[in-house]
């Protein structure tokens, strides 16, 4: 009778472990499971706040653009660049007065396609066909969108095909 009290006793005393492991081994995987979902929500989060900072940088592009494109001192009409406006322009404001309109961190050039980049100054105008606003910064980050203009050639008095770059500094 001893012998099987003893061997109900040892019985106990490993159903009782066996019990402590299947606890151990469920906190363990709930404990991992937590730490997925917290793993998880970390990546939505940071996804999430890279997202809306891209839809923000590509709004300000295009806010940058929509306006750049309808100053009445850059413009012939809607929508269309008068090339002795430009000049004028890039002589007579500093980047710093167009940070005021439009913000800092930004940059917008203006190309017509015809033969190589020449930069437009009061000395070589009207043989030239890029200006530059903000100067492009070859050593910072930056996200820009090129889009289809057309530039009225004021002295040729004839409307040419040309690009913009809008670029945003990240």
């Amino acid at each position: 009778m001893k012998a099987l009290l003893k061997e109900v006793a040892s019985m106990d005393k490993l159903k009782s472990q066996s019990e402590i492991m299947e606890y151990v081994f469920i906190v363990f995987f709930l404990v991992l499971i937590i730490f997925a979902i917290i793993f998880f929500l970390t990546y939505w989060q940071t996804s999430q706040f890279k997202l809306e900072k891209s839809k923000e940088t590509e709004n300000r592009i295009l806010f940058v653009a929509e306006h750049f494109m309808s100053m009445p001192f850059l413009v012939k009409e809607k929508l269309m660049f008068d090339d002795s406006k430009l000049t004028a322009v890039t002589k007579l404001m500093e980047c710093e007065d167009l940070q005021k309109i439009f913000g800092k961190n930004w940059y917008v050039t203006i190309k017509v396609f015809d033969g190589e980049k020449k930069m437009c100054r009061y000395s070589n105008y009207p043989d030239c066909n890029y200006w530059e606003f903000c100067v492009e910064n070859k050593g910072k980050e930056s996200k820009s969108y090129n889009f289809p203009v057309n530039i009225y050639r004021k002295k040729e008095n004839r409307v040419d095909m040309g690009v913009m770059k809008v670029g945003i500094y990240e």
